[in-house]
């Protein structure tokens, strides 16, 4: 049995004040019954199951699992739980047999055999009937399908408890209780608690008579209804709760209209009653009665069965998610040629503005070139990996269900290191082949060169990743990024003190160092006498070369580190109480300051800074100066457009 006893969920809002998301709620769920959650949108019900799930766990409270409290041993019996937001996370390149197989390797218990996992999928496919959908991808399926999937990769594992946030909102109108009944009831059947939110109260009440029948015209075994609650103590202190449960039980409980009236008119009637008061504690006890719980009846059902399951291991799920990524990339060709396209067009146009005689030959010619093509590494590392983890629903929804995060990220690092090299070769190979190999070597002729470029693509790619993790919308950094390397890398300006310090931690900085140290720059500047630009990390040597290497590859694997520790993190603090709420906190003080006093803040600094140019005098001479430089402008306009279009004749002619 599930229960949840004096809910209180507080949150931090936008504005720094604090929201009441649940308000005292008090629920209890039999095994093997369905129980609708129903409110207006906006009143809680999705927050009470992320409580009672442990999505978002309550700041007050407790949710009790057989009498045991269900977050002290969460990482336990969270294995019962199945949780399906109105979203339906699913892996859009696979099809659903690859979806329904992943899954089942990733949640069915460790101890299945493969024949019990094909055995328990064909069971699942025949009882939601998504037979005809088997070899579609995800994103070709109906809104009603992908949640037939979603559902069947939640009964793959056997869950004890199954919480739905609006299932039916998919659906085509006048078949939600025909979902209910057909999947919701008779997964129920086999002892599961089914806990469904919906606004839609159609979906409760049966319109076809055999359904009627069979059913009864109770579609559900238990409804509770979610509102607000409002306590006003005077005209200034008025408070507002969200999550407040203002009945629980039978539907039959509550059916107050009068004698005379069949039986299916007296439900009409009842929710009609409901509806008009939706949010209205005295308009729900005059339906209703007062509130209650169903613990009274239910104290001594327990769930049936083990209720802890033991799914797949570290190793296990590091092999799956290998395996399910690479399955991924090759269902999109696409992408993938895309991907291997990108590092062609880069070593095409380096190849095109590159100078064989020139290259390896005029030392300021090849530190030009040798750092555009790190730069052109650094970009095709970075952004093969950017949106790596951009679908943080997803990744939270399979962390719920047992997805390690360590394993995963190890897989995701494994599988963008295959397509690193490969474009990294791609690039390597176009920019020889238009500009030839380097006559010297190192360690082994030409193989350095690849060495280098591979490892600086790699930490470029694993920086992606981080970026990914920490950022929602990492494409905008990126340019970011680019710009770090460019700036710290040394090739612009000689770096001095801090800057100096923070250099070491550029891949383009070490990748341009082996580079100059494969080109021997040294004895190209020595010869001709630019002392100035000769450093020790360009001297042709292995230990030269070895240092870039290990810088490079140290860079690589500290990035990876901290990428995990910030997905390890997330995942701790979303089933935390507190959630992300210091963050929240912070973000709604600035928010609320910016708010109140931005705008002045912004009148008042361009109002001294018009001041200050007035005072001093600057702002006349900019006047002055700009009407000097319009007119300048305008006198030579004539014989500027003379030259464009010199140019422009040169240029065609050429």
């Amino acid at each position: 049995m599930l229960q949840g006893v004096d809910l209180n969920r507080i949150v931090i809002n936008k504005s720094g004040g604090k929201e009441h998301l649940l308000k005292d709620a008090n629920v209890s769920f039999l095994p093997g019954t369905v129980t609708a959650i129903v409110g207006k949108s906006g009143c809680g019900k999705t927050n009470l199951i992320k409580a009672l799930s442990g999505k978002e766990c309550a700041t007050a409270g407790k949710v009790l699992v057989n009498d045991s409290s269900y977050y002290d041993k969460m990482a336990e019996l969270r294995s019962c739980m199945a949780y399906l937001p109105q979203d339906d996370l699913l892996h859009a390149d696979l099809t659903v047999l690859q979806e329904l197989r992943y899954t089942a390797k990733l949640r069915c218990p460790k101890t299945w055999s493969s024949k019990e996992r094909k055995l328990k999928i064909a069971a699942v496919v025949q009882d939601l009937e998504i037979h005809e959908c088997l070899a579609k991808t995800i994103k070709e399926l109906s809104g009603g399908q992908r949640k037939r999937v979603a559902i069947a990769c939640a009964l793959l594992a056997e869950p004890k408890v199954m919480f739905l946030d609006e299932p039916t909102s998919p659906l085509d109108p006048g078949m939600s209780a025909e979902f209910v009944y057909m999947v919701l009831a008779n997964i129920a059947r086999s002892g599961c608690t089914v806990i469904f939110v919906t606004h839609d109260l159609d979906t409760l009440t049966p319109e076809d008579p055999a359904v009627i029948a069979k059913s009864g015209l109770e579609l559900v075994d238990q409804v509770i209804f979610v509102g607000e609650k409002i306590e006003k103590k005077n005209k200034y202190n008025i408070k507002k709760f969200k999550g407040f449960v203002y009945y629980s039980g039978r539907l039959s409980d509550f059916d107050s209209v009068g004698a005379g009236k069949n039986e299916r008119q007296k439900v009409y009637d009842s929710f009609r009653k409901i509806k008009t008061c939706l949010g209205d504690k005295q308009g729900y006890e005059q339906v209703c009665g007062a509130p209650r719980l169903l613990t009274e009846k239910a104290s001594s059902h327990l769930m049936e069965g083990d209720i802890l399951v033991e799914r797949a291991g570290g190793i296990r799920q590091f092999f799956v998610n290998l395996k399910r990524g690479i399955r991924q990339r090759f269902n999109t060709p696409g992408a993938l040629l895309l991907q291997m396209a990108i590092p062609l067009v880069i070593g095409v146009i380096m190849g095109f503005v590159s100078d064989a005689e020139k290259l390896y030959a005029e030392p300021y010619f090849t530190k030009s070139m040798m750092f555009t093509y790190s730069a052109g590494a650094f970009f095709v590392g970075i952004f093969s990996s950017i949106n790596a983890f951009s679908n943080r629903d997803l990744l939270a929804h399979e962390q719920y269900h047992g997805l390690k995060t360590v394993p995963y990220v190890l897989s995701v690092f494994v599988i963008q290191s295959v397509i690193c090299a490969v474009q990294s070769g791609i690039l390597y190979a176009v920019f020889t082949s238009m500009t030839g190999v380097v006559e010297h070597d190192i360690i082994q002729r030409g193989f350095d060169v690849f060495a280098v470029i591979y490892a600086c693509a790699e930490s470029a790619m694993v920086m992606g990743l981080l970026a990914s993790a920490v950022f929602k919308n990492p494409m905008l950094v990126a340019p970011l990024l680019v710009l770090l390397q460019i700036v710290f890398s040394g090739i612009v300006f000689n770096l001095d003190g801090v800057a100096a310090k923070l250099s070491y931690l550029i891949s383009c900085k070490w990748s341009l160092d082996g580079l100059g140290a494969i080109s021997q720059l040294n004895d190209l500047f020595g010869k001709i006498g630019a002392t100035s630009e000769v450093k020790d990390h360009y001297e042709a040597s292995v230990q030269s070369l070895m240092l870039s290497l290990i810088w490079l590859w140290l860079i690589s694997l500290l990035l990876l580190v901290m990428t995990i520790l910030v997905l390890v993190r997330r995942n701790a603090r979303q089933f935390s109480a507190s959630g992300g709420q210091t963050i929240a906190v912070v973000r709604g003080r600035l928010s609320a300051v910016a708010d109140r006093y931005g705008m002045a803040l912004l009148t008042l600094t361009l109002l001294g800074a018009l001041a200050y140019l007035m005072y001093t005098g600057v702002l006349w001479t900019m006047f002055d100066n700009a009407r000097e430089y319009t007119g300048e402008l305008f006198d030579n306009l004539p014989s500027a457009w003379t030259r464009l279009t010199d140019d422009f004749g040169d240029m065609m002619a050429s």
